[in-house]
């Protein structure tokens, strides 16, 4: 599919990833220049990318989750364009020895808390969670995580009835993995509370760095008995006393009961406030990447070209400020050709103009102010000499 052209705006560069399912391809949107993800379906029977499109459209306008920009079929197939996004938690992990800080894993913790609960107010709950599909955001958005991959989403609400479904034995087999609940091992249906259980497993493993159990080790036939026998003590042992009691509220609810999202949320706030840490990411934000980005067409080449030869042009009149640092200016064309200027006071004034102020503005540039100054100088000489006649 490299350098296919779909629906007309999509052109695919490269491919990302590749799982049982569909490819997963790196693309760019030909009408706005930004950067696109396109996924496209293996098997053409069974379409699960409908399923994950018709769940996403429902969170179109919700901030965390990813948007379906286009969808359509190709040679059969089913294909679906998202918007950009980071690395995976499980890619962030791997970079950070497999733990996170405690102030890290606070921050994913409420953010994170924050979408599965938005993801649930709407009737859904995901089946899969793990740090492979909660997404970090892409420039403006790095702060943001993002929930992927709903393949195995799932309603619980009976909206027609609007009652909570009852409790059964899943009909379709579900797949056993680190982070799954013992419920969903055991083959029970979904509901929220199996979440959250995936979503505390992870953040014990983040602040961990292991889980007493490993899927690489263990059978997965019998993964669950082992989630299922040991103690919360055991699953906790390396961790805050908060984490035993998220787990305990957590593993106490029933299938039907809605959990106190407020309460988790507190308690992992509570916690940050007691070892006196704020709440943030291990990983920093890359300034070079978030350099703003003006485009221009190509009748403004000229302007470009005329800026890298006297980055001082940017500068002009009242509105000139001192250039006592090294900056970057980073141009992009319309196909994609990129101009730096590198602006210096060092480098662009001789040693005169750098010892000056450059945002002090000349008196003569204003004869008005310059008139006010004579007429102070003037009414000093007539004070003074006042007091020289009158003592």
């Amino acid at each position: 599919m490299q350098n296919l052209l779909l629906d007309n705006r999509y052109k695919v560069q490269k491919i990302i990833h590749e799982s049982s399912k569909s490819y997963l391809y790196k693309a760019c949107d030909q009408k706005t220049g930004d950067k696109v993800v396109i996924k496209y379906e293996k098997n053409p029977v069974g379409s699960y990318l409908q399923k994950e499109a018709r769940i996403l459209n429902d969170f179109y306008s919700v901030p965390g989750f990813i948007q379906v920009l286009s969808e359509g079929i190709f040679r059969g197939k089913k294909f679906a364009v998202y918007n950009y996004l980071g690395k995976s938690l499980q890619a962030k992990l791997l970079e950070s020895n497999n733990c996170f800080s405690l102030a890290c894993v606070m921050k994913i913790a409420i953010e994170l808390l924050d979408k599965i609960h938005k993801l649930h107010k709407m009737g859904y709950v995901h089946n899969s969670l793990s740090p492979n599909k909660i997404l970090t955001g892409y420039e403006l958005d790095w702060q943001t995580l993002f929930i992927t991959n709903f393949a195995q989403a799932s309603v619980f609400m009976d909206f027609d009835r609007k009652k909570h479904v009852t409790i059964k034995k899943s009909v379709q087999k579900c797949k056993k993995t680190l982070y799954s609940s013992v419920n969903i091992d055991e083959g029970f249906i979904s509901s929220r509370r199996d979440d959250l259980e995936s979503f505390i497993y992870m953040l014990i493993h983040f602040i961990q760095g292991y889980l007493p159990w490993d899927s690489r080790k263990t059978n997965k036939k019998i993964l669950y008995k082992i989630k299922k026998n040991l103690t919360i003590n055991e699953i906790c042992q390396n961790c805050p006393s908060e984490f035993k009691v998220i787990l305990l509220y957590i593993k106490s609810l029933k299938f039907d009961e809605e959990p106190d999202y407020e309460m988790l949320k507190n308690l992992f706030k509570t916690l940050a406030e007691k070892n006196e840490i704020r709440p943030e990411y291990d990983w920093k934000l890359n300034n070079y990447k978030m350099i703003a980005k003006v485009k221009f067409d190509r009748s403004q080449t000229s302007l470009i070209q005329q800026l890298m030869q006297s980055p001082e042009l940017l500068y002009s009149g009242n509105q000139r400020k001192r250039v006592s640092k090294t900056v970057k200016f980073t141009f992009e064309l319309m196909n994609n050709e990129k101009f730096e200027i590198i602006s210096s006071s060092k480098n662009r004034l001789d040693t005169q103009r750098d010892l000056a102020r450059v945002d002090t503005v000349k008196l003569i540039e204003y004869p008005q102010i310059n008139n006010r100054k004579k007429l102070f100088e003037l009414r000093k000489e007539f004070i003074n000499e006042a007091s020289q006649i009158h003592p």
